[in-house]
Order: C-alpha cells, then structure tokens, then sequence
C-alpha cells in the first residue's frame, strides 16, 4: 500500500486520460446536438416555439389555417354565363280535367276530333245558318262557349241554350241543348260561326 500512494502517473498516461475525456465528451455532444433528417415532428415542438419571425413570408398556404382565420377577399366580377345545360327528364302526367267533355264545332257543324273529348260529329246537327244542335249522352250540369274566330264590327256571339223547356229555337224535340251563332253587328240574324264549347 505505501508503494501505491508514493507512486505517480507518468506524463504520458496522463495525456492518455485526457485524451479519453475530451474523446468521450465529444462524443457525448455530437450525439446530442444532432439530429436526423424528418426526426423532428409536432412531439418535438414546444407550445409557441414556431413563431413569426421562424416562419418564410409566403410560405404558407390558406389549407394551413383554419377556418376564419383568413379573411375572404372582395367579389371578383361575375364570369361570363355557362352553356345550357341538358334538357331534364319528362314531369309527371297531370291529374286528369273536370271536363265531361268538350269540343271544337267548325262553321259547318262538323266537329275537329283532334281538340274535342266525348263529343263527335254524330252529336251536333247544323240544322241551319247559325244554328247547332247537340244530342248527349250525359248530363249537362254547367256548359261554356268561346267563339273561335272574330267577325266584323264588334265580334262574333255564341249563346248556348242547355235549360230551360225544350223545344229549342231551330232543333227538334228531345235533343240536349242548342247554341246559336251570331254577330254582334246583326244580333238577331244567325249566321255560321266556329266555336269551342266545354261541359261539365
């Protein structure tokens, strides 16, 4: 033991123990202060670490703030109107009309079967100028007329005669009802006139 405490390190071992020391220290600070490449994420980050000063200006995208955070900026003009676009599917039929029937009679008392319903030529009879008289095989409840053309002066009148004790003014016995034909220059004077007429 008394030779262990007299003896000392020589120059070189103590140059040796330094050399380790600033070796192992060296060591010790490169592993700390570096950092691997993409090893740095939102675990690493301190609250409020990233701030102004550490950002890029126009660096970041309006997709990195929330929303609101980015005031919208004034309307631009209106764009020039698009292409029309393709014509959309058929609606539904509609619900079927009120109409008993109705028809279209020509001048000639012949009925236009393309714009009448339950009404045919067989049911009207011109028996003379101005005069049409109509045989049904249904009730009339309510009947309205229209003239179909315009004639001289203040137009053309069409009085439908469906109530009231037949006979009826020019038709025989036993038909539904009558309408007459005039203008309103001569009132009294029939006169042959196209007409549409509506039941129901």
């Amino acid at each position: 033991m008394r030779l262990l405490r007299g003896a000392r390190p020589s120059p070189a071992m103590v140059i040796a123990c330094l050399a380790l020391v600033f070796s192992l220290t060296g060591t010790a600070v490169a592993t700390v202060t570096t950092v691997g490449k993409n090893s740095v994420g939102t675990p690493q980050l301190k609250n409020n670490a990233v701030t102004t000063k550490k950002v890029k200006n126009g660096s970041l995208l309006r997709a990195d703030f929330k929303a609101g955070q980015v005031p919208a900026g004034p309307q631009g003009p209106q764009g020039p109107a698009g292409p029309a676009g393709p014509a959309g599917p058929a609606g539904p039929a509609g619900a079927a009309g009120t109409a008993v029937a109705y028809a279209h009679v020509l001048a000639n008392g012949t009925v236009d079967a393309t714009n009448s319903k339950n009404i045919t030529s067989a049911n009207v009879t011109r028996t003379g100028a101005g005069v049409y008289c109509f045989s049904l095989g249904f009730t009339v409840r309510s009947v309205v007329t229209t003239p179909d053309a315009y004639g001289p002066n203040d137009g053309i009148l069409v009085n439908p005669t469906f109530h009231g004790a037949p006979p009826y003014g020019g038709c025989a016995s036993g038909v539904s009802g009558r309408v007459r034909t005039t203008s309103a220059a001569a009132p009294a004077t029939p006169a042959d006139h196209p007409f549409y007429i509506w039941f129901e």
